[in-house]
């Protein structure tokens, strides 16, 4: 932060604490800067930037340059409620003679051969919190909003020059079906290795919003036939993601994400204000969440969903399945590194092109 002293005509930075948020110091609409302004003569401004760590979206495309492409509506029912106002997938509609790649654009070419650097910026400027990378399985989901986005093909250069937010927005959806064949392959392939007699972990993630101003994630594990608190987190901050479209049945996205962990007290406090019910049958997916009328003023539940989840360790991967419905017909779909892989890395080695490498192999 910058004051700055008419009278005296000096000026001092001050560091604001990174716990701290932007907000709190300058206030709403900067009122508390506009009031020590008009009261002690002193200007003073806040480049919150200095300490906000870049958030790097990127998008690639298999053989973009050889595409035609167009916008179509899933057909596909999907209990995901996040997506269902971003109808619209981005699809290959046949082949095209190859144009030449914009360098400053919204989605580039996947070329394998440019793994090394793909997320190269963990290396270069480390985060403050320690990140867990991952791969989910998944589609990049398109809300569009210019004529431009709904010709029936669309050529790469085209492509490439549409402007994100002006012409169309975009959400992620990990929900996934068995309605491609790649992914039926895989879930095939991991089913087949699940151990005999092992029973999935049942789980229950809640998100929350407005508790003292904060976002808050909460998990529990079914024990005894009660949800139990297993880890409680803040301030989830996503460092980059790098969204690989390889054809039109197989889309996943690979993310460096850090979070918070929570004190038990503030957990505990949390806990408190939310009413977890099972249904007597016992079909967790069922699991309703609400608040208690004890909740504070501002606090809300976003979105909270219970899953049957299962670890399978494959090709140096370790998968993890969690299945929606007690047909399993929508699951999620995640993996990372194994243990034994990530102990092979060094402090100098990109864990992200690590892991992508290994999907690419499994997906081969």
């Amino acid at each position: 932060m910058n004051f700055h002293t008419t009278a005296l005509s000096q000026t001092k930075d001050l560091a604001i604490p990174a716990h701290v948020p932007v907000g709190a110091v300058i206030g709403k609409g900067g009122s508390y800067c506009k009031a020590i302004r008009e009261n002690h003569g002193v200007r003073c401004s806040v480049d919150g930037t200095d300490r906000k760590e870049e958030r790097v979206f990127e998008v690639v495309a298999r053989d973009g340059p050889t595409r035609w492409w167009s916008f179509q509506k899933d057909t596909e029912p999907s209990s995901d409620e996040q997506v269902l106002e971003y109808p619209y997938r981005l699809q290959q509609s046949g082949r095209a003679v190859e144009t030449p790649c914009e360098t400053l654009s919204w989605i580039k070419e996947f070329r394998e051969d440019d793994m090394a650097n793909v997320m190269d910026y963990l290396l270069e400027k480390p985060s403050e919190l320690p990140l867990r990378i991952k791969v989910a399985f998944g589609q990049l989901c398109f809300k569009l909003r210019s004529i431009r986005c709904k010709s029936s093909t669309i050529a790469w250069p085209e492509l490439q020059k549409l402007r994100n937010l002006d012409e169309f927005t975009t959400r992620w959806s990990n929900f996934c079906t068995r309605s491609s064949p790649s992914i039926v392959a895989l879930m095939d392939d991991l089913e087949s290795w699940m151990e005999k007699d092992v029973e999935p972990q049942k789980t229950l993630s809640v998100h929350l919003a407005g508790y003292k101003g904060k976002s808050h994630d909460l998990k529990y594990h079914l024990v005894g036939g009660h949800w139990k608190l297993h880890n409680a987190y803040s301030r989830r901050h996503v460092r980059g993601t790098y969204d690989v479209i390889l054809d039109n049945d197989t889309s996943f996205r690979l993310r460096a994400v850090g979070r918070d962990e929570v004190s038990e007290n503030a957990s505990a406090d949390i806990q408190n204000h939310l009413d977890i019910s099972t249904p007597d049958g016992g079909d967790i997916f069922h699991t309703k969440v609400m608040l208690r009328q004890t909740a504070p003023v501002g606090m809300h539940i976003k979105s909270f969903q219970a899953k049957s989840k299962i670890h399978v360790e494959a090709n140096g991967l370790r998968f993890s399945i969690c299945y929606l419905d007690q047909r399993h017909d929508e699951f999620r779909l995640e993996c990372r590194l194994e243990t034994v892989e990530k102990e092979k890395l060094s402090a100098k080695d990109n864990e992200a092109q690590a892991l992508l490498g290994k999907v690419l192999e499994k997906l081969a």
